[in-house]
């Protein structure tokens, strides 16, 4: 038991330092007046599957995710050149996104699959979706927006980061929410 505490605080302080950099990353990415080029990316093969569930093990820590029923659908395990610590920030920011939009008890879902483009070429999708508050179309316009929140304690920059991160990963994200229906997003 002590073994994996201490696995699981080693783990959240290397996701620390990560999201610190993530920080400094969205400063120099370009985002704001003045700044220069950010880290960039750095691919290397993984299954993207493991991927995901190393960011929900380490949001099972979350108090507010904790909360909330977290249901894990993946139903291809891809092997993909992907900059793993960036996709476990996108997967870190979207659920505990949703965990506040959400109510104790409620299920958030995470998905992963893969599908064929129009080309014929594979690519995987990943989804993260609840049945919580939902954002009205004057949100939606907003999403991804520099320094916007729409909760008092929000600094409005995980899904800024989240834009940015599946942008520099070459993908791209789509949003379907309604207030009251909830929020899907898809990557």
């Amino acid at each position: 038991l002590v073994r994996k505490l201490l696995a699981v605080i080693v783990a959240a302080q290397t996701r620390l330092v990560a999201m610190v950099d993530e920080i400094r990353d969205f400063a120099t990415a370009g985002d704001l007046p003045g700044a220069t080029e950010g880290r960039g990316v750095t691919r290397e093969p993984a299954d993207l599957g493991a991927v995901i569930e190393e960011a929900l093990h380490l949001l099972a820590y979350d108090r507010d995710v904790r909360q909330r029923r977290l249901s894990r659908r993946l139903r291809a395990r891809p092997l993909c050149a992907i900059d793993k610590r960036k996709i476990e920030q996108v997967i870190i920011n979207l659920v505990s996104n949703a965990a506040l939009a959400t109510r104790p008890g409620d299920e958030i879902v995470v998905e992963l699959e893969h599908e064929l483009d129009a080309s014929g070429a594979e690519r995987a999708l990943i989804r993260v979706e609840d049945r919580g508050l939902g954002m009205p179309p004057e949100v939606l316009a907003r999403l991804g927006e520099p320094f916007f929140s729409t909760r008092p304690t929000g600094s409005g920059l995980g899904l800024a980061t989240v834009h940015r991160l599946v942008t520099e990963l070459g993908g791209r994200i789509v949003v379907d929410s309604a207030p009251g229906r909830g929020t899907r997003f898809a990557i």
